[in-house]
């Protein structure tokens, strides 16, 4: 699961071969948060699992953002704060 997040992570985005491995680390994250687990009866609160139909819809987009806006946000930070700008 953990190797799975690396996709939050601009460097991951620069490897030439993003493009087969996000599939397989989106897979893991699928897994993980679609599928229903069987809980303990000491558990009272459990949540619905993600629909993995909307994750695979949003895939796309989010790897092309990702791609796009990688050197962008990896350039040098501004000199100035936004929040005081």
């Amino acid at each position: 699961m953990v190797n799975s997040l690396s996709i939050i992570f601009l460097q991951f985005w620069m490897h030439h071969d993003v493009d087969s491995s996000f599939s397989l680390h989106l897979g893991v994250i699928k897994k993980h948060y679609s599928e229903l687990k069987i809980v303990k009866p000491l558990f009272l609160q459990t949540t619905k699992p993600s629909n993995a139909n909307i994750l695979d819809i949003q895939m796309c987009m989010f790897k092309l953002t990702m791609k796009m806006q990688t050197l962008k946000a990896m350039n040098e930070l501004f000199d100035t704060n936004p929040m005081t700008k």
